[in-house]
């Protein structure tokens, strides 16, 4: 896998931020029918979805900063 997907001007998008998104976009997708088919309302469900993403990125980047402290 390539770690930047392309590069325009002075943005550059990388292959694991893209690929996080679409795996999001997704998710978020299916919980939106899946809603509407039960008849709930799905935006308590977008919005557990998006504290969930910043959680998982602050406690992944928690981890690496606790693991490699020492260099």
């Amino acid at each position: 896998m390539h770690p930047v997907l392309f590069s325009i001007g002075f943005l550059t998008v990388y292959s694991f931020g893209a690929l996080i998104a679409v795996g999001y976009l997704a998710g978020a997708t299916l919980i939106w029918r899946d809603a509407q088919r039960s008849g709930k309302d799905p935006a308590p469900l977008l919005d557990l979805g998006v504290g969930l993403m910043l959680a998982a990125l602050l406690g992944g980047r928690l981890l690496y900063i606790l693991l490699n402290a020492e260099e």
